[in-house]
């Protein structure tokens, strides 16, 4: 008796039952899609506000690090700017107004702060430079002894 191939049946079931098996999980996926869905209560923030509040939230990690009293020296309200940041989505157009010129002052004095740093910085090079400056010596090499 001759042999039967049956890889062609097979292959069909097999396709048959991949077909049904991602029904399955799609219906299921579903079903958790429609159980989880929330009512959008919230307000969704604009791409400009997302980028404030993270761009706020990037700077007061600097500054903590940087200057532990810049909260006194700009004069802006610790606990109100905290508050402000963690739930931005329930605030009005007075505290994003708020928090637009925090962010100006904030930028204002990072500013300040890093040149004031860096001439301090550049000062101090040029003093270690002249205490072992020799006349008439290329500053980029020393002659062997």
């Amino acid at each position: 008796m001759a042999k039967t191939n049956f890889t062609k049946v097979e292959e069909a079931l097999n396709e048959g039952l991949r077909k049904m098996n991602v029904g399955k999980l799609l219906d299921q996926t579903e079903d958790k899609k429609a159980a989880t869905r929330e009512e959008p209560t919230a307000k969704k923030l604009t791409q400009d506000q997302h980028s404030l509040v993270t761009k706020l939230q990037i700077d007061m990690k600097y500054l903590k690090k940087a200057a532990q009293d810049f909260y006194e020296k700009l004069k802006i309200n610790k606990s109100e700017l905290k508050r402000m940041l963690q739930d931005p989505s329930e605030l009005s157009l007075q505290d994003w107004d708020k928090l637009k010129k925090y962010k100006e002052q904030i930028d204002a004095f990072r500013k300040e702060s890093e040149t004031s740093e860096s001439n301090d910085k550049a000062i101090e090079l040029e003093r270690r430079k002249h205490v072992n400056k020799r006349f008439n010596i290329n500053n980029d090499w020393l002659p062997l002894k």
